[in-house]
């Protein structure tokens, strides 16, 4: 009886704890994802499946390098870098959702090894930092325009303080001739332009 007792308590734990980490992967507001190293996902939680604009039962089975990378050859240089270091942190990928619309991710992962110490999957989280990367790109803009209006108040500054000594030579010099007509008339196409 002990031992039965003892039996039915060890699987009423491993129910809580499967449970419990159950909850914590569906109730996360980030991507959420088992992947093959083939790159077909095995499970993503509803976050992940609505951030690249599926259902979660639609998104079991896809492939990844095919209808979520950009670019297939970016998948290639994450794979390499995630086998040959066994994880990544911080990892930014250009993903695409279903609709066309590119998403900017950070990626935090690692590989799944089986008892052979093979790599069969990745397990990891993916943060949506598209709308923080279009700030930077907006708020990177806008420093951009302000120095390109620094030189050109410069520029304008400069150039206008040599004017003003053109103007006021012209006018010393259309002080000094009085007589010769034709150097009065360039002098004064000088002062005009």
């Amino acid at each position: 009886f002990t031992k039965s007792l003892g039996n039915c308590l060890a699987y009423e734990r491993v129910r809580v704890n499967e449970s419990k980490y159950r909850a914590l992967f569906e109730e996360s507001r980030d991507a959420v994802f088992i992947s093959s190293s083939q790159g077909r996902l095995l499970d993503m939680n509803a976050a992940g499946a609505k951030m690249l604009g599926y259902t979660p039962k639609e998104i079991r089975g896809v492939s990844i390098p095919q209808s979520i990378y950009e670019d297939e050859s970016d998948w290639m240089r994450y794979q390499g870098v995630i086998e040959r270091i066994g994880h990544v942190q911080d990892y930014e990928h250009v993903l695409r959702r279903r609709d066309g619309k590119l998403l900017y991710v950070l990626e935090t992962s690692s590989v799944v090894h089986d008892e052979t110490g093979d790599i069969i999957a990745y397990r990891g989280i993916m943060r949506n930092v598209t709308e923080h990367r279009q700030l930077q790109q907006q708020l990177s803009q806008s420093q951009r325009m302000d120095s390109l209006g620094l030189l050109a108040g410069g520029v304008a500054h400069d150039f206008n303080n040599l004017l003003t000594g053109m103007l006021g030579f012209t006018a010393l010099i259309q002080s000094h001739i009085q007589d010769d007509d034709t150097l009065l008339e360039y002098l004064s196409t000088v002062e005009e332009s």
